[in-house]
């Protein structure tokens, strides 16, 4: 991958693969008069129905018990958390549930078994009353009836009315303009965007957001900016449709330091694409919602200048010197930097998808099969540096394994030992598959088959020895593992390697020296 991967071309968790469908911006309460109106709402996303335009009367349920059902201790929930059966009459109704203690899909499950047609989740959260919440949970594939959810002050605004009567109401999907599916088409610059009012924000940090799409007619960067806006808004790009909305680019604030609170965002759009640009309020609803103006702007594709580099260090660089191969492109003659390392920095145009692979001499191309899924990468806008890859792989090189090498980690080769001795008394690097130091499974000290004198370390045939060597339970970085092993004519070498220094929980690879053997783990078993 390039070191630095400036297009953030970023699928975020929180929307990836997530099928967001037709939003329910508002719960319209149509009586009484005095509550009438749109209340901001969230549909949930991974279970239920689409949200349909439903109307009736909205009833708080009523469980009849308060029960810590999470078991976290922090409350006991309660009467109307929708938890347990619901015991008042909620058939043909919408039902009010209050959000907590249980999963929402229990929740909707509970409404739907006692007859309701919609149900509407009022949020918990008092330190952010007009915030509104995602609502995931598996979908058991029994729910036919629609969730959505009101901030915390809506549904206290709604549950105050209910104790003087009947309130009736539903809810109502987006309108132009408030969901990906009623985008409005943008135009390249200006566009006037109204108010934000409805509930179709993507992200808990705003409330409403307003939706535009846009297709290029020829590649381009695309530049979208509000700045100088009266309005605090977060922009989004992104692409890949409506069921799936990939983040390509984000931006807050223009200029925070300045108090330009509007947002801009550039991204290469490539021809006949069609993009999605999405505006949301970020906190704008605690001051209330205005119009602002956005402008939608394209510009020529730059050259970024991209560095590819590679380390020589284990291979002998070709007379004719090393070479660049970018995409597929004619070979590009490489700088000898010094201390292994080649180099050159060619101008790529932003938005480009490549492919790295090194030449030693004309001609002399990489063979490694890995490189076609690790040597990849795609430019952003500002100037960028592969890593150092060691020739022919993957990642960087090494370090040398000698124990001259300062960056060594363990270089034993026991003959600082006394002979007769056992392995792990004399180095806390070693150790035995039980942990007992000294005894039966410990390695022995001995003069026998040498590579330099005096000693090796003998595993006896047929013995119980279970020598380990504990390598610090790494989980990142690159490193080099080797020794010198004889192996008897006629005789069977062995080793395998543990994902952590307790053995038996996990075996990483199994390696036979002669003859085929079982293995635990088929996948990385390797007979040499």
């Amino acid at each position: 991958m390039l070191k630095s991967y400036l297009s953030k071309l970023c699928s975020l968790a929180l929307l990836l693969g997530m099928s967001f469908g037709a939003f329910a911006q508002n719960v319209t309460i149509t009586a009484p008069v005095n509550i009438a109106g749109d209340y901001p709402a969230r549909p949930a996303q991974l279970f239920g129905p689409a949200v349909t335009n439903i109307s009736g009367e909205l009833v708080l349920a009523d469980d009849g018990q308060m029960i810590d059902v999470n078991g976290d201790g922090n409350n006991m929930g309660t009467v109307n958390d929708g938890c347990e059966m619901i015991l008042n009459n909620v058939s043909g109704k919408i039902a009010l549930i209050d959000r907590g203690e249980c999963g929402f899909v229990v929740k909707a499950q509970s409404a739907q078994d006692a007859g309701a047609i919609a149900v509407i989740i009022c949020n918990n959260n008092v330190a952010a009353p007009n915030n509104l919440q995602y609502m995931g949970g598996a979908d058991p594939g029994t729910l036919t009836i629609p969730t959505v959810m009101l901030s915390y002050n809506s549904c206290l605004t709604i549950k105050a009315e209910l104790a003087n009567g009947p309130v009736m109401g539903g809810t109502v999907v987006a309108a132009a303009g408030e969901s990906c599916e009623t985008a409005w088409t943008a135009v390249e610059g200006l566009n006037n965007a109204p108010a934000a009012t409805g509930g179709g924000a993507l992200f808990n940090t705003s409330q409403s957001g307003l939706f535009y799409k846009f297709t290029p007619a020829a590649d381009a960067l695309m530049t979208v900016a509000s700045c100088g806006s009266t309005l605090d808004t977060w922009a989004y790009i992104l692409a890949d449709g409506c069921d799936v909305l990939t983040v390509l680019d984000e931006n807050d604030d223009c200029d925070f330091d300045a108090g330009d609170y509007g947002s801009t965002t550039t991204v290469v759009v490539t021809a006949g694409t069609e993009y999605v640009i999405y505006w949301d309020d970020i906190n704008s609803f605690n001051t209330g919602n205005t119009p602002f103006d956005w402008t939608l702007t394209l510009s020529a594709i730059p050259n970024v200048p991209v560095t590819f580099n590679v380390d020589m260090t284990y291979t002998a660089a070709a007379s004719d010197g090393v070479r660049l191969v970018f995409n597929g492109a004619p070979e590009v003659p490489m700088t000898d930097m010094g201390n292994n390392l080649w180099s050159v920095t060619l101008p790529i145009p932003a938005g480009t998808t490549g492919d790295i692979r090194f030449a030693n001499g004309a001609g002399n191309l990489e063979t490694n099969p890995d490189l076609a899924t690790c040597r990849t990468g795609t430019v952003g806008l500002d100037p960028v540096a592969t890593i150092a890859y060691c020739y022919d792989d993957c990642f960087t090189c090494p370090p040398p394994t000698d124990c001259s090498n300062p960056n060594a980690i363990i270089c034993d080769n026991f003959d600082s030992y006394a002979a007769g001795t056992t392995t792990g008394s004399n180095a806390p690097h070693w150790s035995t598959w039980s942990g007992t130091i000294g005894g039966p499974e410990d390695g022995i000290v001995s003069s026998d088959q040498f590579f330099s004198a005096p000693n090796s370390m003998l595993i006896q045939e047929g013995g119980s020895q279970d020598v380990l060597l504990l390598l610090g339970d790494r989980t990142s970085g690159v490193y080099s593992l080797g020794w010198k092993m004889y192996v008897p004519t006629g005789k069977v070498g062995y080793y395998n390697i543990q994902d952590t220094e307790v053995p038996g929980v996990q075996w990483n690879l199994e390696v036979f020296f002669g003859i085929s053997r079982s293995c635990r783990n088929c996948n990385s078993w390797y007979r040499y």
